[in-house]
């Protein structure tokens, strides 16, 4: 007479095999859930870096005599100029489209874009007898590891590199 059910051995194989699909699922998912998060974070500090560049062309694009200053730390005259002794990039422009015809350069509001730590930002300032007083600041982008700028002719143009090293670049038209 033969019994119903199963052996010992016949379950424990059973569930060593539904234990090892089981756990083959399990690393797929869990891998392809920290691809997609890298994913969304890659796009999301592109989309950043070109929403920054955006900022900044609206802030400068068709203004007159655009200027581009790079401020420097104290440095030796032999000494190049590098990430580490860049104090400041002065993006300086009218703010007031009327006064674009009556353009000075010692105006009285001027817009700074630093990079300071990782984060990108603009720098709001008013002149006052003393010299500049900060009046607000918006981070622009964080995540940055260099930011550059250079104008030639009508045209600035810009490059930020991120953390992971990817660069964003845009080109903006200026008038003289």
């Amino acid at each position: 007479m033969r019994k119903k059910g199963f052996t010992l051995i016949e379950v424990v194989i059973t569930l060593s095999i539904i234990s090892t699909i089981l756990i083959s699922i399990t690393k797929t998912i869990v891998t392809q859930t920290n691809k997609y998060k890298k994913y969304i974070y890659s796009s999301q500090v592109n989309s950043s870096s070109k929403a920054t560049i955006n900022i900044i062309e609206r802030l400068t694009k068709n203004r007159a005599n655009v200027e581009v200053n790079v401020e420097v730390n104290k440095r030796t005259s032999d000494e190049q100029i590098n990430r580490d002794n860049i104090k400041n990039i002065v993006i300086t422009y009218c703010d007031d489209k009327e006064n674009d015809k009556h353009f000075t350069k010692d105006l009285n509001k001027r817009k700074i874009i630093t990079l300071d730590v990782d984060k990108l930002k603009i720098t709001y300032k008013e002149k006052i007898v003393s010299g500049w007083e900060v009046i607000g600041a918006n981070i622009l982008q964080e995540g940055v590891k260099e930011f550059t700028v250079t104008k030639q002719d009508n045209v600035m143009y810009l490059c930020i590199v991120d953390d992971a090293g990817r660069r964003c670049y845009g080109c903006i038209g200026v008038r003289n």
